[in-house]
């Protein structure tokens, strides 16, 4: 992912949360969750390309990174979106 499409897609999420653009703490933490659901997807064997159902599971990881950044006291981290282990073998071949 270029840099031009990594801040594209850091805005979207930036907008699909609905977080000020000057929050800087929010910028980077949306970053570093595309990063993450980037290097999941690639660990899981999917590869790079700008196929929009990738788009899709990419941005649906993020935003589970984004908003799970820890464990419930009670239940721990909550699962990843069940149609996501579909979605990436759907990718994968």
């Amino acid at each position: 992912m270029t840099d031009l499409e990594r801040a594209e897609a850091v805005e979207e999420l930036r907008r699909w949360e609905g977080e000020e653009p000057d929050d800087e703490e929010a910028m980077r933490n949306l970053g570093d969750a595309l990063d993450s659901a980037e290097s999941y997807l690639l660990g899981a064997g999917v590869k790079a390309s700008s196929d929009p159902l990738r788009n899709m599971a990419r941005r649906k990881l993020a935003v589970y990174f984004y908003e799970v950044r820890g464990p419930s006291n009670q239940n721990g981290y909550p699962a990843l979106p069940p149609d996501l282990n579909h979605l990436v073998l759907n990718l994968r071949y």
